[in-house]
């Protein structure tokens, strides 16, 4: 019996790797590969070395950074545009 099942899902190859407890398929993963060998070499990688971990798409982000980088953009906005039309933008003067 086998210990995987390889299949292909429009252009890329996943595959099912069997639970060897329960005798039951982990649900299927993408190889990321279009050629069946290739995916069949990225199969055999994860019975030797076990599934890769599930990753996180969407890494965190630090608050402070995302208000940096508005702040970053706001200002350069601004000075673009005190540039371009003096007269628009007031500058403050200290008295």
């Amino acid at each position: 019996m086998s210990r995987y099942s390889i299949f292909k899902r429009g252009k890329i190859y996943y595959a099912q790797i069997k639970n060897p407890e329960t005798g039951k398929y982990f649900p299927a993963k993408s190889t990321g590969k279009t050629d069946e060998s290739e995916a069949l070499l990225v199969v055999s990688d994860w019975l030797h070395n076990g599934l890769p971990e599930k990753t996180n798409l969407q890494q965190s982000i630090d608050i402070n950074t995302i208000y940096l980088n508005f702040l970053k953009f706001y200002y350069s906005k601004r000075i673009m545009i005190a540039q371009r039309f003096p007269l628009l933008i007031k500058v403050r003067t200290s008295s």
